[in-house]
C-alpha cells in the first residue's frame, strides 16, 4: 500500500511540474524559418530564397519554453539528459533520442544534466523539392507523420533512438552540417552538400524507425503493428474516401477491436484522426501556396469549401483565410 501511494504521489508531482512548465508562457511563441536565418545566423533577407535548410547545436540555454514553428524540425539529443515536451505530454530524453517536430506542434525542453540538442530546420521549399524522393524511403511516413501525432496524443514511446555503434558517425555528420550552416552565405555548393547530408540522415533515422517498429511497438493490450497499417493508410489516402470496414481489412482486425485499440493508441477515433491529418495538410497548403480555399478543400478531402471552413475553425479556432494571412509575409519572402 505504501508503495502504491508513493507511485501516485510521484505521478502527481510529475504532472504538477509539467503543468507549471506548460503554463510558463500562456502565449506560445510561433517562429518561421526566416526567423532562424535572421536571429541565429544573421543572414540577410536577400539570401532567404537560396537557403532551405539550416542546422545548429542548442546548449547552455535551457529551459527551452513551449513554442511552435511553421516548418519541420529534426531534434537529436547529442548529450546529457532532460525532458521533452510535446503538446501536453512529456518524455524523459537521453543521448541518441530523435524527435521530428512538425509545423504547428507546441514543444519545449527542460535540462536535468548538461543537455545538448541538435536542431535541423527544414523549410517548406525543402519539402516541396524532396517530398517525392522521401516518400519512397521506407519508414519516412512513420517517422515524419505517424510518430509525431502519436507522441502528441499520448505517452507511447515510438520515437527512434540512435544505436550506440552508429552514434559516433552520425555525430560527425551533425558537426559537418553545423559547419556548413555557418557557411550558408557562401553559395549553392554548400547548400547542396547540406541537402545531401540531411537526406542521408533522414534515411538513416527512417531505417532505425522501421527496424525498431515491431520491437518498440509491442504492447500487451494493443496490436500496434496492425494498427500502424491502418494509420499509414489514413496518412497516405487522407484526400480519398474509405470506410471503417476498409481499415478493418487493412489491419486484419474486427470492427470492435479496431475502434477500441485505435482509441487506446491515438486517443481518438479513426474519423477524428483523419480529420486531424486533413487539417494538417490544409495548413501546409495555406502556408506554402496561393491556391484558393475551394481548391485546398478539394485537395484535402473535404466535401466543399463550407465543410472545410467549418472543420478548420473547430480544430484551429480561426478561419482558413485568417490562418493564411498570418503566414503571408513568409510566403512572399520565398518568392
Amino acid at each position: 500500500m505504501c508503495y502504491n501511494r508513493s507511485i501516485r504521489k510521484n505521478t502527481k508531482q510529475r504532472k504538477s511540474h509539467m503543468n507549471n512548465f506548460l503554463e510558463v508562457e500562456h502565449s506560445v511563441s510561433v517562429y518561421h524559418f526566416q526567423d532562424v536565418l535572421r536571429n541565429r545566423f544573421h543572414i540577410h533577407a536577400d539570401l532567404y530564397k537560396q537557403i532551405q535548410a539550416i542546422a545548429y547545436f542548442h546548449e547552455n540555454d535551457f529551459p527551452l519554453h513551449m513554442h511552435s514553428h511553421s516548418f519541420y524540425e529534426i531534434n537529436i539529443v547529442t548529450a546529457g539528459e532532460g525532458t521533452h515536451y510535446l503538446g501536453e505530454n512529456s518524455f524523459p530524453v537521453k543521448t541518441g533520442d530523435v524527435f521530428i517536430i512538425p509545423p504547428d506542434f507546441k514543444h519545449g525542453y527542460e535540462e536535468t544534466k548538461k543537455l545538448t540538442v541538435f536542431h535541423v530546420a527544414l523549410s517548406g521549399e525543402f519539402f516541396k523539392k524532396y517530398t517525392p524522393l522521401l516518400k519512397e524511403t521506407y519508414g519516412f511516413s512513420l517517422l515524419f507523420q505517424i510518430e509525431p501525432n502519436l507522441r502528441a496524443e499520448n505517452n507511447f514511446k515510438l520515437f527512434p533512438t540512435i544505436p550506440q555503434n552508429d552514434f559516433v558517425y552520425l555525430l560527425y555528420e551533425m558537426n559537418q552540417l553545423a559547419q556548413l550552416s555557418l557557411l550558408a552565405e557562401s553559395g549553392t555548393l554548400y547548400e547542396t552538400n547540406k541537402h545531401f547530408k540531411i537526406l542521408n540522415m533522414i534515411a538513416d533515422f527512417a531505417k532505425i524507425m522501421a527496424a525498431n517498429e515491431l520491437k518498440t511497438a509491442k504492447n500487451v493490450f494493443i496490436d500496434t503493428p496492425s494498427l500502424l497499417k491502418a494509420i499509414t493508410f489514413i496518412e497516405q489516402n487522407y484526400n480519398g474516401s474509405f470506410t471503417i470496414t476498409d481499415l478493418c481489412k487493412i489491419a486484419n482486425m474486427s470492427r470492435s477491436s479496431l475502434l477500441k485499440q485505435f482509441s487506446m493508441l491515438c486517443k481518438c477515433s479513426p474519423a477524428n484522426y483523419l480529420m486531424r491529418i486533413r487539417i494538417e495538410k490544409s495548413c501546409e497548403l495555406l502556408r506554402s501556396t496561393t491556391h484558393s480555399i475551394a481548391r485546398i478543400a478539394q485537395d484535402c478531402g473535404f466535401y466543399d469549401s463550407s465543410h472545410f471552413t467549418k472543420s478548420f475553425f473547430q480544430v484551429m479556432k480561426e478561419l482558413p483565410k485568417d490562418y493564411r494571412n498570418r503566414f503571408k509575409h513568409v510566403l512572399l519572402a520565398t518568392r
